[in-house]
């Protein structure tokens, strides 16, 4: 008896990370379709007898204690009220999301019809569709007044990341992080730190920019020179010593690697010497903080040998 209670706070925790995990959507395949259903549906079905009993309050005293994972932004305990209708959560969030495959969404629907019915699945699409509208309105209402449309992506993610942080998913954010970083997303995550009110968040996305920073990654650099809004790269430099320290580290490698051929300075790099200007003229018209540091690594640089690149770094972007 105590294995069948425990499988069912096991299952309960399952279909939760399915909700909530960043990766879930990434994952999810045909194959594990039929699983993600079946979970749904047996929690689904645990609540009914619950409730049909009047057996809910001592089971969510046991909730409190037993699940590993907790709900939203306020990190509370969770309710039977938030497992009712499991299957109608888990099909919202499939259908809100659009990473997941329509081979997926396709296979889940089918599930759905063939063991609840197409009655409720046709009032629950009803449903979706009307709050969807609403939804937009309220979207385009935030427009109207002059809020974009990113800032508010960006949010939504930041919560996201929030709430998984709650659950202790900590490492499946880091990684959803390290993925928009490689997929070249260098510009929203800059946006979605300095806007960021959450230290935590702040910290997990420089700290994924280090180890690329200390490597001298050149694409890296290039898309916070070229693509990231100046404002925004200049807030996080002053906001983060580690960003700094790293992001300017790495610029002044690429600057002494570079090698003067035929009267033009050349890299081996992508990073090439108009990147070296153009960031070198953001930095010393930056905040003075930031002003003060670069012109005085410039100056003691400018003292070592064949270091003549910054006397023309400084000719070029004051002509």
């Amino acid at each position: 008896m105590q294995s069948a209670g425990s499988d069912i706070f096991k299952t309960i925790d399952t279909f939760i990370a399915l909700l909530q995990s960043p990766t879930v959507s990434e994952e999810m395949t045909v194959e594990n379709a039929t699983q993600a259903f079946n979970c749904a549906h047996f929690v689904e079905r645990t609540v009914e007898k619950l409730q049909a009993e009047d057996n809910e309050l001592p089971f969510e005293k046991c909730l409190s204690r037993k699940l590993e994972r907790k709900l939203f932004l306020q990190n509370r305990n969770v309710a039977c009220s938030d497992l009712e209708k499991a299957c109608d959560k888990l099909l919202e969030c499939y259908l809100k999301d659009s990473r997941i495959p329509i081979e997926v969404l396709d296979e889940y629907l089918k599930l759905y019809a063939q063991n609840i019915g197409q009655d409720r699945l046709t009032i629950f699409l009803n449903e979706t569709i009307s709050n969807s509208i609403a939804t937009n309105m309220i979207i385009e209402s935030l427009e109207e007044l002059g809020v974009p449309l990113s800032y508010m992506e960006n949010e939504a993610l930041i919560i996201s990341w929030q709430i998984a942080i709650a659950n202790g998913e900590r490492d499946d954010v880091i990684e959803c992080i390290n993925k928009m970083l490689n997929d070249g997303y260098i510009p929203r995550l800059v946006h979605l730190t300095v806007e960021s009110h959450d230290d935590t968040i702040k910290n997990l996305v420089v700290q994924n920019f280090t180890p690329k920073l200390n490597d001298y990654d050149p694409e890296i650099c290039v898309a916070l020179i070229e693509k990231t809004e100046k404002k925004a790269l200049l807030k996080l430099l002053q906001e983060s010593i580690q960003f700094y320290v790293d992001f300017v580290d790495a610029v002044f490698y690429f600057g002494r690697n570079m090698y003067l051929t035929e009267g033009e300075w050349c890299s081996d790099f992508k990073f090439e010497y108009k990147h070296l200007c153009r960031i070198i003229k953001v930095l010393l018209n930056g905040p003075r903080v930031i002003r003060e540091k670069v012109h005085s690594r410039i100056s003691a640089v400018k003292t070592q040998p064949n270091n003549e690149i910054w006397s023309n770094v400084e000719s070029d972007i004051t002509n």
